[in-house]
């Protein structure tokens, strides 16, 4: 009797497993964006544990992108319910900033639209902060998705990288 009672639970867990996966929210770290060569001179960048930041004294932008897939659920459950993208980022100040936007590309004309974009604040410590935007309507039946970061500075003593991007 135990057997058929263990049996059952189990059984239970296991079917309930990928309903709560789709529940699950979209993250990735700073240092998995793809790197947009034209934007950006080579040795410019360099990436450290999570982060995205700028090589010793080097000046200019840096651009990532970051693809966004369906975490949500399958091939039924095509529309998360995220309203907020989140940046993880650390600015120190009027040198530099890290800006973050999500795009939605039409599958069959390509044709881009931003639905949300946030920028660092100056933080004169140079923590790590969170910004979040409002964004809405992701349809991954209909488009695909990424997030484009840019990092800038124009002094070597600016801080500007990105530790994580978020969608929930």
């Amino acid at each position: 009797m135990k057997s058929i009672i263990r049996i059952t639970v189990l059984a239970a867990l296991v079917l309930a497993l990928p309903a709560a996966a789709q529940t699950m929210d979209w993250n990735m770290a700073g240092s998995a964006g793809n790197v947009d060569e034209q934007a950006a001179n080579a040795g410019l960048y360099a990436f450290t544990g999570t982060n995205a930041h700028f090589r010793g004294a080097n000046v200019g932008q840096i651009v990532l992108r970051y693809p966004v897939t369906n975490t949500y659920g399958s091939f039924n459950s095509k529309m998360p319910g995220w309203t907020t993208m989140e940046l993880a980022a650390t600015d120190n100040g009027a040198n530099g900033f890290v800006t973050a936007r999500l795009v939605q590309v039409d599958r069959c004309s390509n044709v881009e639209t931003t639905l949300g974009t946030v920028t660092s604040t100056d933080d004169d410590n140079g923590g790590v902060q969170c910004h979040l935007v409002n964004v809405a309507g992701i349809d991954f039946g209909n488009f695909i998705y990424y997030i484009e970061v840019t990092l800038a500075r124009n002094a070597a003593g600016a801080q500007a990288s990105v530790q994580s991007l978020a969608l929930y």
